[in-house]
């Protein structure tokens, strides 16, 4: 497993990668595909509920995440 303390700002997580695994602490906004402009919209992902994103690879295989807190997370 590995965490991230979220801004406000997306930061990269995973790259190459065919499946991937998250939980919000506080709140997180999470971005498949090539690097997000700010105003590119995520995934939300609730407080403490764990949530996956397969096929990772046919969408680009890159992860980005912002919000509030910690990002908890895992990939293949």
């Amino acid at each position: 497993m590995n965490s991230i303390l979220l801004t406000t700002t997306y930061q990269q997580v995973a790259v190459a990668k065919a499946v991937f695994i998250g939980q919000a602490r506080v709140k997180a906004e999470v971005f498949v595909g090539n690097a997000p402009s700010p105003s590119d919209l995520g995934f939300a992902f609730s407080s403490d509920i764990p949530q996956t994103i397969p096929e990772l690879t046919s969408l680009g295989g890159e992860v980005w995440v912002r919000g509030e807190g910690t990002f908890v997370y895992a990939t293949d």
